[in-house]
């Protein structure tokens, strides 16, 4: 069996192994082990590998390849001493993106993970134009880094100069395993234009990398913006994405403290926008006209910000401090609101008017604001340092509802109409019906010949069977009675 594998620790072990290494070539891509190493190593006639690994070596320092024009991984621990890695004939391999999900990649493309260089100022990568995953960790010098304009993964944690990448699929900016207070990071990213998930923590990356100070070039993110910190501690007050022009999914900020955010570009969002459990924060989101759900939630002594431009959004849901700066009519230029709105205002200076008239013009489909003005008698929610356990709804009906009574009504109205109407015309059909059978019955007897009639006998007896006849019976023979002799009385006188 072909060994395909070679463990360095001297040059001298580079020089008597290159030639053996480049037979392999064609049965192998190979792999080398670089354990234990000091002060420079150079590999001057390699030109493929597959794997490189490189450990344990804190006594490093350079690191050089001037003719290596393949690699598929690179792993780097603990170099802590290292100061240069130079591959600057590094080329092969394409990468593309049609949509988030969907990509392609064409020969092999470098994998690099770097773990604990902080000497790390030089890297020469100069003719890679398409990088896979780069996972950069505990690099703590501003470096100039790359030149690829497509990369696939960025993670890290270090100030790493991505200033050509111009389409990137994820970005995760991570906090710092060595949390230093006030260290911040300043990642060029000046020609990006398409990220696909744009993911940061508590990152030390400064509002500048996204910010339009050093770049107009807007951004597209094909799936979701998440902002969110696991911990109270900051590196800096201040995010700016005001290049940041769309985002296809969501975008949430969640659990940051005294921070201001801003995306002062933003115009629309494609599923949920999610402001949660932040505490004294500020949000600008002045250019956002549609968005499918907008939720701001339990953001503890912070002012919800305005949407002056909103125009299209399917449900809201808000329970925090309203900003009334400008009176009732936080959605100025709204169009329709398609499913529920439900304003749950902490402050007691909030007015439902607004959204009630809103409500009453169509606009809004579904409406329950807890505010003063809003067609009921209900007061505003208490300002709870968490989530209030209950909150008044308004017991208004919407005009949904008063519609399809009004529609229920009117239907039955008209068939009770209907039914009274078909009833009397039947009635005089049926009548119509009985006449007309009398005339014909009429018109019939008349059309019949004339009989002629037969005097009845009536000499002597006849003999029938007396079924259906009546007759006057005839009377019985006279009979005499006899008379007895009757003497008068003798007169005296």
């Amino acid at each position: 069996m072909t060994n395909c594998t070679w463990n360095i620790t001297t040059q001298d072990d580079i020089d008597s192994l290159q030639s053996e290494i480049g037979e392999h070539r064609p049965t192998c891509d190979g792999q080398i082990n670089i354990n234990g190493a000091t002060g420079t190593l150079n590999f001057t006639t390699l030109s493929h590998l597959g794997l490189l690994s490189v450990s344990n070596s804190p006594d490093l320092k350079v690191l050089s390849f001037p003719q290596l024009a393949s690699l598929q991984l690179l792993e780097m621990r603990n170099v802590t001493s290292l100061t240069t890695l130079s591959i600057p004939q590094l080329s092969e391999g394409r990468l593309g993106f049609e949509a988030y999900d969907a990509y392609g990649e064409l020969g092999p493309i470098l994998d690099l993970n770097i773990t604990n260089a902080p000497a790390l100022t030089t890297i020469n990568l100069s003719k890679s134009k398409y990088l896979g995953n780069l996972n950069l960790f505990g690099i703590y010098q501003q470096i100039s880094v790359f030149d690829a304009s497509t990369i696939f993964h960025i993670n890290t944690d270090s100030c790493v100069d991505f200033s050509s990448a111009e389409i990137v699929h994820d970005i995760h900016f991570y906090e710092p395993s060595e949390f230093q207070p006030g260290y911040l990071c300043h990642i060029p990213l000046y020609n990006l234009k398409s990220v696909g998930r744009l993911t940061m923590g508590n990152s030390p990356v400064a509002y500048s990398s996204f910010g339009t100070h050093l770049s107009t070039t807007t951004i597209q993110v094909n799936d979701s913006v998440i902002l969110a910190n696991a911990n109270d501690r900051a590196f800096t007050t201040q995010y700016e994405f005001d290049r940041i022009e769309t985002i296809h999914s969501d975008l949430n900020v969640t659990s940051f403290s005294n921070l201001q955010v801003t995306f002062d570009g933003l115009t629309q969002v494609g599923a949920t926008l999610s402001l949660f459990n932040n505490t004294n924060c500020t949000f600008t989101f002045d250019q956002v006209s549609s968005v499918v759900d907008l939720i701001m939630v339990d953001n503890v002594d912070t002012v919800l910000p305005l949407f002056p431009k909103l125009q299209n959004v399917d449900n809201i849901h808000i329970r925090g401090n309203i900003d009334t700066s400008t009176g009732p009519n936080i959605f100025p230029a709204l169009k329709l609101a398609r499913g529920d709105i439900t304003i749950e205002a902490w402050n007691e200076d909030f007015n439902c008017s607004k959204l009630v008239s809103q409500w009453n013009d169509g606009l809004i489909h579904q409406l329950s604001c807890n505010g003063t003005s809003n067609g009921t008698s209900n007061a505003p929610a208490p300002s709870p340092s968490h989530t209030p356990s209950n909150t008044t709804r308004s017991s208004t009906l919407p005009p949904g509802a008063l519609a399809g009574i009004g529609v229920g009504s009117g239907l039955f109205g008209i068939g009770l109409v209907v039914a009274v109407l078909w009833l009397l015309f039947h009635h005089k059909y049926r009548l119509d019906k009985l006449e007309l059978a009398q005339r014909q019955q009429q018109i019939t007897g008349a059309n019949e010949a004339p009989t002629k009639e037969i005097a009845p006998d009536v000499s002597g007896l006849h003999e029938t069977s007396g079924i259906g006849i009546v007759r006057e019976k005839p009377d019985d023979p006279l009979v005499e009675l006899p008379v007895p002799a009757v003497e008068l009385p003798i007169d005296d006188r």
